[in-house]
């Protein structure tokens, strides 16, 4: 592969109007002398040279779009860290994040636990980590991956998983949760790939869950009567979504319990908390909270996603008891979930921003969506407002036009002669 392109040995005309004919000459003449996966990392650089810093990440997305698997495996660690910096220089952007996790994959190659990037970096993080133990080596950890996140943007999110898992490890050993080990917690929460192989069997689970939840007759029959049932009928439905749930999982099921919950205050704004789950312990949902509660299909997606996190604790409490073997496809989301569920989850008051973007919130949120929209589309549910409007509709359509008004109404009659 040519070397790295630079930007100083061009020589561009920068008059108004001016064509880069030059320019134009160059890039042909490089793809004719070499291999494509050259020329499009030539065109790559020259084009964000030429773009306002504003517009690089838009360019360097739309760049790595357009280009073949082969050629973005081809990047030189010149091009690829260029990428790296324009992505990570906008970290809120989606399409920035799914460039840098496909770039990260396109290292990884198909070796999902293969050595990548800069191994230096992880021998620092060895040294200055290894000699320290409980919350000395915690809160030096986190300083290492703020450090290298700040200076390098992305630069966590190479390493490779066995360091990943050990940064988490060396985190959890802190007695107390700093700010600056909340923000490393993050970094690794968001640089952490679960792998292709999890999120394809999520992907599977979801879509086997809502054809089976859609055909039982029970799920059908608690939509069409939910609003007729009182409190205790409900519960007995929401037990057995979660129990079929938790079976097609293979894991003992978590008992649902309803509960009045009344709203907290923010900022003068009530908010009503729908459902939530207790690590080891029972599923909650909101009774009091009557437009939730009156609306079966929201209530069994929110017990399928707080039946989510039953199955995620599950898992991490497998993975912390050495039950899950590193080749299996869900051992990095194992991991994940035993740091983001019994070391520390980010609740939606404590950071709204970070609550959303764990692994074991965007997790749930998938399933509940897929679950309530599946059920929603076959109609089944009582809805108070469609039958309002249907009885004004039809009485119209009995009676289209209002009576003419009887003007003799009042008048005595002329008697006859």
């Amino acid at each position: 592969m040519a070397e790295p392109y630079e930007a100083e040995n061009r020589q561009i005309d920068k008059r108004p109007g001016a064509r880069e004919t030059g320019n134009a000459f160059d890039l042909l003449r490089m793809a004719e002398q070499q291999p494509p996966v050259s020329f499009h990392e030539q065109r790559m650089h020259h084009l964000l040279d030429q773009a306002a810093p504003d517009d690089q990440i838009f360019i360097a997305v739309h760049q790595l779009n357009s280009c073949p698997d082969a050629v973005v495996q081809g990047l030189s660690d010149h091009g690829r860290q260029r990428l790296v910096r324009v992505f990570g220089a906008v970290p809120e952007y989606q399409p920035a994040r799914d460039g840098l996790l496909r770039l990260k994959r396109a290292v990884l190659g198909n070796g999902e636990f293969e050595p990548m990037g800069d191994i230096a970096h992880e021998q620092a993080f060895f040294e200055a980590t290894a000699p320290l133990s409980g919350q000395a080596q915690a809160e030096k950890a986190a300083e290492f991956i703020n450090a290298m996140n700040e200076t390098e943007m992305g630069g966590v999110m190479f390493m490779r998983p066995d360091t990943h898992l050990r940064m988490l490890k060396a985190l959890q050993q802190a007695d107390q949760l700093t700010p600056e080990i909340n923000d490393a917690r993050f970094v690794l929460h968001t640089s952490i790939d679960a792998g292709k192989p999890y999120y394809e069997e999520q992907a599977r689970f979801r879509r086997t869950l809502v054809k089976t939840l859609m055909s039982d007759k029970t799920v059908q029959r608690g939509l069409q009567n939910w609003h007729r049932m009182d409190d205790a009928a409900r519960i007995g439905l929401l037990q057995h979504v979660a129990d079929v749930q938790n079976s097609l999982a293979g894991h003992q099921s978590a008992t649902v319990v309803g509960k009045d919950i009344p709203p907290y205050n923010i900022e003068g704004k009530d908010v009503w908390l729908r459902g939530n789950y207790r690590a080891g312990g029972n599923i909650t949902v909101n009774t009091q909270y009557k437009a939730f509660w009156n609306d079966p299909e929201q209530v069994i997606g929110t017990v399928v996603h707080e039946n989510t996190h039953h199955h995620q604790h599950v898992l991490g409490t497998q993975y912390s008891r050495g039950r899950i073997e590193a080749g299996e496809a869900n051992y990095m989301a194992a991991a994940l979930f035993d740091d983001g569920i019994n070391h520390g989850y980010v609740t939606s008051g404590s950071d709204a921003k970070r609550y959303r973007q764990q692994l074991v919130e965007k997790s749930a949120r998938d399933t509940q969506n897929l679950v309530q929209r599946e059920l929603k589309s076959l109609g089944l549910s009582y809805d108070a407002d469609a039958e309002r409007e249907l009885r004004e509709f039809l009485a119209m359509m009995d009676d289209p036009k209002p009576k003419a008004p009887d003007t003799d109404a009042g008048l005595q009659r002329r008697p006859k002669l």
